[in-house]
């Protein structure tokens, strides 16, 4: 794993690493709930907005993920 992110108002974390996977989890809980995205690229820095709604996502290809965790489906690539 390259990157790790927690959250400051819950328990939750993401992850992610050379696999390309994104994962969610909780750390009480110690269970993965979610995985969001995969890519062929390995992934190496995970970032979250102030409001904690959007996930970032920077790996080796020339483009970054923006995540809407309150709607996953509304991702997108710059």
């Amino acid at each position: 794993m390259f990157a790790l992110v927690a959250s400051q108002s819950s328990s939750s974390f993401f992850t992610t690493g050379n696999e390309g996977k994104i994962y969610q989890g909780d750390y009480l809980s110690q269970k993965v709930s979610r995985v969001i995205g995969e890519k062929e690229y390995p992934n190496r820095v995970l970032a979250l907005s102030k409001d904690e709604r959007y996930l970032v996502n920077g790996s080796d290809s020339s483009s970054i993920e923006i995540f809407d965790l309150s709607d996953i489906t509304k991702n997108q690539n710059l």
